[in-house]
């Protein structure tokens, strides 16, 4: 991606009545925001990448909706050689990561990979996560 206004730090793109706006000073914090609202206030999500050694076929759907379940959290991709799961995090309804309780109620460690993100994660598995790709899972 090349960068809109280097000397802000902000690349802001708009299309289809939506803005989202990138923070390259903070590579984990996308905003995301419909041109009506005029983006103030902007809805800012947060990058989280859980890594869950035991997904498998059986498992994979009841992993992923029991996160998908909470409400504020958007999938954006599963990498089957890492074992991680890729999400966007509306921090104004998830303040914190306990919706992920559901995983320990399903007998399912997880571990939360902070410093990672979906860009990095996205380019060591070749998959792609633009909003208008549905196939986001390796095999």
């Amino acid at each position: 991606m090349k960068k809109i206004f280097p000397k802000i730090g902000i690349c802001i793109i708009a299309f289809s009545g939506v803005m989202l706006s990138y923070s390259f000073t903070n590579r984990n914090s996308v905003s995301i925001c419909h041109a009506e609202s005029a983006c103030s206030p902007a809805v800012e999500y947060k990058e989280l990448i859980i890594e869950i050694d035991e997904v498998n076929d059986k498992n994979f759907s009841t992993i992923r909706n029991s996160i998908e379940g909470a409400g504020g959290v958007f999938y954006k991709g599963y990498c089957s050689d890492l074992h991680v799961f890729m999400y966007l995090v509306n921090r104004d309804v998830q303040p914190d990561n306990s919706f992920l309780d559901k995983l320990t109620l399903l007998n399912i460690s997880y571990v939360i990979k902070d410093g990672s993100t979906i860009q990095q994660v996205s380019d060591a598995c070749g998959i792609d996560t633009t909003p208008n790709n549905n196939t986001n899972e390796t095999e």
